[in-house]
């Protein structure tokens, strides 16, 4: 199965850390941003549109990621896959990102203006 998605932000503009004060009580807490949010409604925008949303695939998957960035800056390819995962995930394509035994990541050529993200997604056969 192949999927065109959006090219992902990076973790550090998906989830953020703050502390909750209550009384003398001091509480971490993550949350999503609103950068996230967005990218997971156009990851489920985008599987809808290709018939592949609440797909819930089962068993142990493997995933290929080919990130084509919109310029030739320089950016991290691995703070890219939360966002793409948990899409996905939020998308119904399978049950939980923790399904994936085997994860390639890979750049590809420059795509102007916006970037995508390449995604190919295969069952491994079950070892019995």
């Amino acid at each position: 199965m192949r999927i065109i998605l959006p090219l992902p932000p990076t973790v550090n503009h998906v989830w953020k850390h703050r502390v909750i004060r209550k009384g003398r009580k001091h509480i971490p807490s993550v949350y999503m941003t609103a950068d996230g949010k967005d990218y997971r409604s156009r990851v489920q925008v985008a599987c809808m549109e290709q018939g592949i949303h609440n797909r819930k695939l089962t068993g142990k998957l493997r995933v290929s990621v080919r990130l084509h960035f919109p310029t030739n800056r320089r950016s991290d390819i691995d703070n890219r896959m939360k966002a793409l995962l948990d899409g996905l995930t939020h998308a119904g394509v399978w049950l939980d990102d923790s399904q994936i035994d085997q994860l390639a990541i890979l750049r590809g050529e420059k795509l102007p203006p916006d970037g995508v993200a390449m995604v190919e997604i295969q069952t491994l056969a079950q070892e019995d």
